[in-house]
């Protein structure tokens, strides 16, 4: 479990990436800092999704591609439909057509998108953001 002090330090401190490398179709290896430094000892995250090794204000990890893509989870599960056959999740308005024997709810675990890493909209400031939302995922660990 990551400790408070760590969290609180995160909460206001911008995550700033130096840079990031695609590692074949299998994971992404990035480089930063924080912009404020974290007055303990280094930390380590590993979960399932993230790693991360923490030293002052200076950060390091990678997370794992799913066939080249960033699984990048989608905020409100309510809202969306997953299409087990397809395996993919779309909003509830789109789904309204489809016979229910084909979707059912969303959750947590099949409620995201992947996102190719060679997608344009893929920089440093995504990546940044991505790391962000893995860090407030409580089940990353």
């Amino acid at each position: 479990m990551i400790p408070i002090e760590l969290l609180n330090t995160l909460e206001y401190a911008d995550i700033v990436l130096d840079s990031f490398e695609v590692i074949g179709n299998s994971e992404i290896i990035y480089h930063g800092h924080l912009s404020k430094a974290i007055s303990m000892t280094a930390f380590s995250i590993h979960g399932h999704f993230l790693h991360m090794r923490l030293e002052g204000e200076k950060f390091t990890g990678s997370f794992i591609l799913e066939d080249g893509a960033l699984r990048y989870f989608l905020p409100d599960t309510a809202s969306y439909v997953y299409l087990p056959a397809e395996r993919k999740v779309i909003p509830k308005a789109l789904a309204a057509s489809i016979d229910r024997s084909r979707k059912q709810k969303a959750s947590k675990e099949n409620c995201h998108i992947l996102i190719p890493v060679d997608d344009p909209s893929i920089c440093n400031e995504f990546i940044s953001d991505y790391i962000k939302i893995l860090l407030n995922k409580d089940d990353i660990y």
